[in-house]
């Protein structure tokens, strides 16, 4: 089974380090454009949205590793 990433965006506190990090693994920059993940923070409702593009992850964890409120977790595909 391949590892995939589960998130819980009702507990995302949309400080995007995960995309920071995730820019890092990917090109060595600090710059969400470059992320596997993309977070969008809807400030009026107090809410998150997490968008992972598989298609670009690389399965590095680094991500789930570093996000400070456990929003991501390492999972498995069936």
């Amino acid at each position: 089974m391949a590892a995939v990433i589960i998130s819980h965006p009702e507990q995302c506190l949309g400080c995007k380090i995960c995309m920071l990090v995730c820019s890092w693994q990917q090109d060595q920059v600090f710059h969400p454009d470059r992320s596997a993940i993309k977070i969008d923070v809807d400030e009026k409702n107090l809410a998150c949205f997490i968008d992972l593009q598989e298609d670009q992850c690389t399965g590095c964890m680094l991500c789930v590793k570093n996000c400070p409120a456990d929003v991501l977790e390492r999972g498995e595909k069936e």
